[in-house]
């Protein structure tokens, strides 16, 4: 009735969807702590460790050394604008009616406080951005194995994603970190998906548009697509911390950051079942507020360095990077 159409299959899915956390046999596994280990040990092989690259940590250690000269005007300029009024915004931005994280808590517990649990959360922010440290917690997740396909075979666990639950209080400090670094987080004008007000209906219409200008005028266009298996698990940490700097994030986020990437860890939840915990090495977190900010940062260069190339149309070129 309110044209929502996400809100519709919601609704839809939730009657007609069956529960297959029952019956379900993987590699030879029915009870739910084999089974959980088993989807850990399928989603764990995603990632791999940015930190043993010697040679990309070492560029993204050269690049902040050259940072640290000038830090002191833009680290007194983010903790200035740490307020109450702006988490206060940052936590009504949070959707309500999600999953609670590890924690066991919810935008409501937050949203509907004491008035006094902002300031305390202000004192927390402050510390973390003083001292580049966050605390352990802000870098565990829980993952939920959803069928992909329902009409796919329910014991195949290719036929399954992972969807990822955040502590609640690490998810408002990202919307403050976003909310802070906004003006120097801008993404070429080529790059369609997760901008506000474009989506997959302008990367669609733009090639469209340009096949249709050349055959007009009597010219071939040849296209070619490019499929990053598995993009946002495979972002190597050092290049996109350096990536940031590149484009004028402010270093105490930047380093922040880093300490938070360090410490990412998630556990597989089947049924109830928490057996097993892996490190999450590689990639960018999952479900999180600032994460799709980050990836398109990351992906900038690639477009802005292919539009450089006089050989290659960039309007067109740079289309297919929202269906990464």
């Amino acid at each position: 009735m309110n044209k929502k159409m996400p809100e519709f299959w919601k609704t839809w899915n939730s009657k007609f969807r069956k529960n297959v956390s029952k019956q379900v046999i993987v590699n030879g596994h029915t009870d739910d702590p084999g089974i959980a280990n088993e989807f850990a040990s399928h989603f764990s092989q995603v990632y791999y460790q940015s930190a043993d690259d010697a040679f990309g940590r070492e560029a993204f250690l050269s690049d902040r050394n050259e940072r640290i000269l000038s830090r002191a005007t833009s680290d007194s300029a983010v903790l200035s604008s740490l307020s109450v009024e702006l988490i206060d915004l940052c936590l009504n931005k949070l959707k309500m009616g999600k999953a609670p994280g590890p924690d066991d808590m919810s935008t409501e517990h937050l949203r509907y406080a004491h008035p006094l649990l902002i300031m305390h959360l202000k004192c927390l922010f402050g510390l973390i951005l003083k001292h580049s440290y966050v605390p352990e917690m802000f870098g565990s997740g829980v993952s939920i194995p959803l069928l992909k396909d329902k009409s796919g075979s329910v014991h195949d666990m290719d036929n399954y994603r992972a969807i990822t639950l955040l502590p609640v209080i690490s998810k408002v400090f990202e919307m403050v970190l976003l909310t802070v670094c906004e003006p120097v987080l801008e993404s070429d004008s080529l790059q369609f998906s997760f901008k506000r007000n474009v989506g997959c209906n302008d990367a669609i219409f733009s090639p469209k548009s340009v096949i249709k200008y050349f055959n007009e005028r009597g010219s071939s266009v040849f296209l070619t697509s490019l499929d990053i298996k598995k993009a946002f698990e495979h972002v190597h940490h050092c290049k996109m911390f350096k990536s940031l700097l590149s484009i004028g994030v402010p270093l105490i986020v930047v380093d922040v950051l880093s300490n938070w990437y360090s410490k990412m860890f998630c556990v597989v939840k089947w049924n109830g079942s928490l057996p097993r915990v892996f490190t999450v090495g590689s990639g960018v977190r999952q479900r999180s507020c600032l994460s799709p900010v980050i990836f398109n940062m990351f992906i900038n260069a690639f477009i802005v360095n292919l539009c450089k190339r006089p050989t290659v149309c960039p309007f067109y070129c740079m289309q297919l990077l929202p269906y990464m």
